[in-house]
């Protein structure tokens, strides 16, 4: 679990990385998943997972 200063150090490191749109992107997306394992009940993380593998294109940036 990530306390306050690890969330802030990655957003800086995505946001420092945010030339590469898609990376970015994909960094942001990563994190906001780890968010919600960490931080949510496991009935929010079950279904956050479930539309994270639903079967429609994702566009990027």
């Amino acid at each position: 679990m990530m306390n306050a200063e690890q969330v802030r150090s990655e957003v800086n490191r995505i946001i420092m990385a945010s030339a590469d749109d898609e990376a970015a992107h994909g960094d942001e997306d990563e994190l906001l998943a780890a968010l919600v394992r960490d931080y949510c009940p496991a009935d929010i993380v079950t279904e956050v997972q479930r539309l994270a593998d639903a079967p429609f294109s994702r566009w990027c940036a």
